[in-house]
């Protein structure tokens, strides 16, 4: 027979439920990134104020682990094709991009994300700050969204998959090359790659509840 929990043993599991789903990430002293779980608890600052506290007095570790530097985004992430729908409490969606690693050398991928947000395709050179969340399988971005504060962020786990080549447009369509003759002939859709800035930030999700 399982034994049962005991009420400290309880505590603390519920703390860290809530202190992984709804988080503030700091970027220093003006920047914060909101956890894309905005609704639960009446909302990011809110369940921010709550769970932090608690997380600093019972299980230390959470807060660690969940704490975040915009400079530890240094991947990059392209989006050159999504898709998506709408549904009861955000959107699913799926697309092709390329990824760029930490030397700016590209890898195609094909990426499916359930957020409350919904992004945009990049244009030019831009690119959206990712770091990896499960190396191979899983990504976190940020982005900023329109119409919102110029210093406040969002996340979204991407799930993805990596291919033997890269994405480029093509004919009002998309082509695939290999990473080398990318390099060599898409230069002007090459991001900054590094450490990011808030600077690097696209703001091009669409809001929250938008159709």
């Amino acid at each position: 027979m399982a034994a049962s929990l005991w009420l400290p043993e309880l505590i603390f599991y519920r703390v860290l439920t809530i202190a992984l789903k709804q988080y503030t990430v700091s970027f220093g002293s003006s920047f914060t990134l909101q956890s894309n779980r905005h609704e639960l608890y009446g909302g990011p600052m809110k369940a921010s104020r709550f769970a932090v506290p608690l997380a600093l007095v019972l299980c230390l570790p959470v807060t660690l682990f969940a704490k975040r530097l915009i400079s530890d985004y240094s991947l990059r992430i392209h989006i050159y094709e999504t898709h998506w729908n709408h549904n009861s409490w955000g959107y699913h969606a799926f697309g092709r991009a390329n990824l760029f690693d930490e030397k700016g050398v590209p890898h195609g991928v094909e990426f499916t994300y359930d957020c409350d947000d919904h992004l945009m395709a990049s244009s030019g050179n831009e690119a959206y700050p990712a770091m990896w969340k499960k190396q191979g399988q899983s990504i976190d971005v940020v982005f900023g969204e329109i119409g919102s504060k110029p210093d406040s962020f969002h996340d979204c786990e991407f799930k993805v998959a990596e291919k033997q080549f890269v994405f480029y447009h093509s004919q009002g369509g998309l082509g695939t090359e290999s990473a080398q003759d990318f390099l060599a002939k898409n230069k002007n859709e090459l991001p900054t790659v590094g450490a990011a800035t808030p600077a690097d930030i696209p703001v091009s999700a669409n809001p929250r509840n938008a159709y």
